[in-house]
């Protein structure tokens, strides 16, 4: 969407992540909505590093930010549109801001973009809950993936990230 600034940091983080893992990477006008609704159902493990737009008041009304290229795909993924997607995923990596912010219901929890993913069929959601800067949330999601490689669990991969990135920053 070109409404939104190039998140430089994000172009590296992919690139580096394809390097650990084997991945297919779409990048600036292949990562539309359109591309994302077909191919979830193709992979074990969805990265997806982009803006995003969101609504604690309705939630449901969140959107994931992707290149819109033409008319019949204007770009936005609600969190409505998440919950029908087929999701065959065992982990999804929303390196996004505020993905797992929402609006609290009783009885049912944070209502989120996250949540929408759970609903859609993926047991495993890493997230933010702030507003995260682009280099830096590369950083530690590329270590991520480095643990993850190497064997240790979703949990452990994500502790040893960040506790590897607060030891070298300042």
């Amino acid at each position: 969407n070109s409404d939104f600034a190039i998140l430089k940091g994000t172009i590296d983080e992919v690139n580096n992540i394809s390097e650990i893992i084997d991945a297919d990477v779409y990048l600036n006008n292949e990562a539309t909505e359109n591309v994302f609704k077909d191919e979830t159902k193709n992979y074990d493990i969805i990265h997806v590093a982009l803006h995003t737009i969101i609504n604690n008041k309705k939630p449901m009304f969140s959107n994931l930010v992707f290149s819109q290229t033409n008319d019949s795909d204007d770009g936005l993924l609600h969190t409505y549109e998440i919950y029908g997607l087929d999701i065959n995923a065992h982990l999804i990596v929303l390196s996004a801001c505020e993905t797992g912010c929402g609006k609290l219901n009783n009885g049912e929890g944070i209502m989120s973009l996250a949540r929408g993913f759970l609903y859609a069929g993926c047991p495993g959601i890493v997230m933010t809950l702030w507003k995260v800067e682009d280099n830096q949330s590369a950083e530690i999601i590329t270590t991520f993936y480095k643990y993850l490689a190497e064997g240790k669990s979703k949990i452990e991969a994500l502790r040893l990230s960040k506790l590897d990135y607060l030891k070298s920053s300042d």
